[in-house]
């Protein structure tokens, strides 16, 4: 996604979480399901502050509180403060030590880690995504791509034989409407080059 967004001339970061942060509060059985349903909005709105703002309203014993406060908290910092969010939880140990082999690799590769932000806010389906996941945001459009890592649905249709899986998926309007935004329009050679661009990403 770096790659495209310099290709297409697009300022653009990805935000890194891991399944198991949101898991980890949202599936706790002091939860009902439709206070789950209630607090999953949480992590769509656009600012922290709105965010917190909304999660005082909702009776929460105290610890959940503190909890899901310390995930709106850790939205859009450095990779290692993410490290430290999970460190400071043990049932996050291997979240974590997953997240720091990502930080060593985006090292390895030259990345600029300015990058990749950590947001343990992002909120990608309970039930399918088990690892790392990411949503890429450019010129002021949120969620251009996302995806993540899904290796336990994999795990559980071949049981003898574990694969580590990901994939994303992207969002050609998303893009299509940053670029518009910063260029004004787009002619109908652009549109085509842009698709396949998409195509071949």
């Amino acid at each position: 996604m770096i790659l495209l967004f310099q290709e297409l001339n697009l300022k653009g970061c990805i935000r890194v979480s891991h399944a198991h942060v949101v898991r980890y509060g949202l599936q706790s059985e002091e939860i009902s399901s439709n206070l789950r349903n209630g607090l999953i909005p949480l992590f769509e709105k656009g600012s922290k502050e709105d965010a917190l703002e909304t999660l005082l309203k909702i009776p929460l014993k105290e610890n959940l509180r503190e909890f899901l406060k310390k995930v709106l908290e850790y939205r859009d910092v450095p990779l290692s403060e993410g490290i430290i969010l999970m460190n400071s939880i043990p049932e996050l140990d291997l979240a974590a030590q997953e997240l720091n082999a990502l930080i060593q690799s985006i090292r390895q590769l030259g990345i600029p880690e300015e990058l990749i932000v950590f947001d343990a806010g992002i909120y990608r389906s309970l039930g399918f995504y088990s690892g790392l996941v990411f949503q890429a945001d450019a010129e002021g459009i949120s969620e251009v791509a996302g995806g993540g890592d899904f290796s336990s649905v994999i795990k559980n249709i071949e049981k003898s034989n574990f694969l580590k899986c990901s994939g994303f998926a992207i969002g050609y309007e998303r893009i299509a409407a940053a670029l518009q935004q910063k260029c004004c329009t787009l002619d109908f050679g652009e549109v085509d080059y842009l698709k396949m661009l998409l195509q071949t990403a």
